[in-house]
């Protein structure tokens, strides 16, 4: 269904990871020609023209961004990433800084901030966003390791992770699941 945006999507992320870029640009450009208003679409697009072209080639999609496009935490980590790219390293910080100033738990930005914090010269300002993203993926393991093997040892750390990290709903959710099991 060409004219339906969730296939257009699907269609543009199978080509993106069978790095057929040109592709999966196609079918973006579709997309956000017709719902601009999708921010992680526009933000996709921004990532595979980074991918495909560097950073020149991503002025344009920058210029033709919706007014609300700020509102995306997916929006700032692409921008960060062009920044990166373009060696300047206190705009990345800052873009990388609002990404996870709007989504704290964007695992990729904060490894990112704290690279380019580091790089900067700034280690030690570094560190928490480091220490968050380490907490985050150690997370995502524990997820992993209970949805493969489905040890409660995998939940009980993964809860106690989520509370580390400040996740209280994360933190119940995982402690739910416990009691659900014993």
């Amino acid at each position: 269904h060409p004219d339906d945006v969730a296939a257009c999507l699907a269609v543009a992320r199978i080509a993106a990871q069978r790095e057929k870029l040109a592709d999966s640009q196609r079918w973006l450009t579709k997309v956000v020609a017709e719902r601009p208003d999708l921010l992680r679409a526009q933000a996709w697009l921004g990532r595979v023209l980074l991918r495909s072209g560097g950073p020149a080639a991503c002025a344009a999609w920058e210029a033709a961004l919706p007014a609300n496009a700020d509102d995306s935490p997916d929006i700032w980590f692409v921008r960060g990433d062009v920044a990166r790219q373009n060696d300047q390293l206190r705009a990345a910080v800052r873009c990388y800084g609002e990404t996870v100033r709007r989504e704290p738990n964007h695992l990729a930005a904060l490894y990112a901030l704290a690279r380019a914090l580091r790089a900067a010269g700034q280690t030690q300002q570094a560190e928490p966003f480091l220490e968050r993203a380490r907490g985050m993926e150690q997370l995502a393991n524990g997820a992993r390791t209970y949805d493969i093997a489905g040890a409660p040892s995998a939940i009980e750390q993964a809860a106690a992770t989520a509370q580390e990290l400040g996740l209280a709903w994360e933190c119940w959710a995982w402690y739910e699941v416990l009691a659900s099991k014993r």
